[in-house]
C-alpha cells in the first residue's frame, strides 16, 4: 500500500526500494530514508520489516500509515547521501541513528560490515562522532571507535571481520590486518612477537596448489624466525576460550 498522494505507474508490485522512495517522497521536501532503513540500503544491516524510517528536518511533516517519522533540528548536507537514487542518511549518520534504537551486538555487526565493504569512512565517522554531542547514539558509537577502524576496514572477509572483534573482546593486542612479511601476505600479524595467524577457511584455500602454497609460505616465514599459527572457522567459533588462551600465551612469550 502506498502513501497518499504517492502512486506507481505501471508496476503491478513495490520493491523494497520502491517502497523506500514511496515513503521518502510522501514526508516531502528534505526527507530522508534513516535509521533501520537506511542501514538495510547501505547493506550495513538486515533489521528493517516494520514501518519504513523517514528522517525530516525542522517540523510540520503529518504522520503517515506504514511511516515512521523520525524529525530533527538540522540535517546537514554532509549527512545527507543518495543510494540507488534514493535520498537516505550518509553512512555515517545512519550508524549514529542505529546506535540510539538497537542493542550493542547489531550495532556492531553493522559498524563491522560497513567498514568491511568500504561503505563506511573511518574519517567520516570519527567527524560524525566529533559533531554528534547531545545526541543519544554517540556514547555508543564513540565506545565502537575506540578501536582502530582503519585496520578493520581492510578486512576481506566475514572470517576475518570475526577474527578482529575476537581479539577485541578477549582483550587482546590488535593484530595488523592483510600485510605483507617477507614477501608473504599474511592475514594477521603482531610485528613485535614476530607472530602470524593464518586463516583457514575452504572457500579461498580448497585445491592441491592452495595447499602446497600455503605449506610453502608457512616453511619460508617459520624459516626466518615467524611464529604462525592456523584459525579454522570452527576453532574460532567452538573454542574460543581455548584459541584466546594460546594466543595470549603465544604473545607474552614473544
Amino acid at each position: 500500500m502506498l502513501p497518499a498522494g504517492v502512486y506507481a505507474v505501471g508496476h503491478p508490485a513495490l520493491t523494497h526500494e520502491g517502497r523506500w522512495m514511496a515513503a521518502v517522497l510522501a514526508c516531502g521536501p528534505g526527507a530522508v530514508l534513516s535509521h533501520r532503513d537506511a542501514a538495510a540500503l547501505w547493506d550495513m544491516a538486515d533489521l528493517a520489516g516494520g514501518p519504513v524510517e523517514v528522517t525530516v528536518p525542522g517540523v510540520g511533516s503529518r504522520a503517515q500509515a506504514g511511516i515512521r517519522v523520525h524529525r530533527t533540528r538540522s540535517l546537514a548536507g554532509w549527512e545527507v547521501d543518495a543510494h540507488r537514487a534514493i535520498p537516505v542518511t550518509s553512512p555515517a549518520r545512519t550508524l549514529l541513528d542505529l546506535a540510539a534504537v538497537i542493542g550493542r551486538r547489531h550495532l556492531q555487526l553493522a559498524f563491522d560490515e560497513g567498514l568491511r565493504s568500504g561503505m563506511l569512512s573511518p574519517v567520516a565517522l570519527e567527524e560524525q562522532v566529533k559533531r554528534a554531542r547531545g545526541r543519544r547514539g554517540a556514547p555508543a558509537l564513540r565506545q565502537l571507535l575506540g578501536i582502530d577502524p582503519a585496520s578493520l576496514a581492510s578486512t576481506r572477509s566475514p572470517l576475518e571481520a570475526r577474527f578482529f572483534r575476537f581479539c577485541r573482546e578477549e582483550g587482546l593486542p590488535m593484530p595488523l590486518v592483510n600485510r605483507w612479511v617477507e614477501g608473504h601476505e599474511v592475514d594477521m600479524y603482531w610485528p613485535d612477537q614476530k607472530l602470524i595467524v593464518e586463516l583457514d577457511s575452504w572457500d579461498f584455500h580448497r585445491g592441491r596448489e592452495s595447499f602446497e602454497r600455503d605449506r610453502a609460505k608457512a616453511a619460508d616465514l617459520m624459516a626466518n624466525g615467524y611464529r604462525m599459527i592456523a584459525v579454522t572457522h570452527r576453532r574460532l567459533t567452538r573454542d574460543s576460550a581455548g584459541l584466546a588462551a594460546t594466543l595470549r600465551s603465544l604473545l607474552l612469550a614473544g
